[in-house]
């Protein structure tokens, strides 16, 4: 259950309403806590039903993801088990922060999804950033994962930091061989 309350002194967990979007709300805690860079907490959803201890709520009992706002006596207690809970329709929130999966990031903190990570680049699992493909690589689709997903460049072509695309060489500029982030001059003597 990812709950909080508002309410001085509550008595059960109809008085809690659920944590906001791009938050966690542990047990026991006073406020909730906004997801950090490269984690995500969804919207509440709606869970209506009667649960095993006859609550109304899929997980009551549990107590995780509530939030009580104020301290000291009189403020309900996360799974104080008061068993008096009314079957009833019920806002959940997330208990904890999701890492983004790999392929994706998130920059922001309290984000509710996360970002596919864009071409040129690559996201490993939890990552804050898009990090760009190594130079003499390119990636022309999203979604990489490591960098091992980026593809070396071709020879005859470039591929700079970041790249979406080999790039070809210009007349008179060359790279012999795969994997290279710029392209050379012919040596004297020579044209191409």
């Amino acid at each position: 259950m990812h709950r909080l309350s508002l309410l001085q002194g509550g008595t059960s967990q109809a008085d809690c309403v659920a944590c906001p979007a791009g938050a966690a709300c542990s047990q026991g805690a006073i406020m909730y806590t906004s997801c950090a860079p490269g984690t995500f907490a969804p919207r509440a959803i709606a869970r209506s039903g009667v649960g095993d201890n006859g609550s109304g709520f899929d997980d009551a009992g549990s107590g995780s993801g509530l939030y009580e706002a104020g301290s000291g006596s009189g403020f309900y207690q996360a799974g104080s088990g008061s068993g008096d809970w009314t079957s009833g329709l019920a806002a959940i929130g997330a208990a904890t922060c999701t890492r983004c999966a790999a392929g994706e990031y998130q920059p922001s903190e309290g984000a509710t999804s996360c970002i596919a990570c864009p071409a040129g680049f690559y996201c490993t699992d939890g990552a804050s950033a898009a990090l760009n493909c190594p130079k003499g690589t390119y990636r022309p689709t999203p979604g990489a994962t490591s960098a091992l997903d980026c593809d070396d460049c071709p020879a005859g072509s470039a591929c700079p930091t970041g790249s979406t695309s080999p790039t070809l060489c210009e007349p008179g500029m060359i790279t012999a061989t795969s994997g290279k982030a710029i392209c050379t001059a012919c040596s004297a003597g020579s044209y191409q």
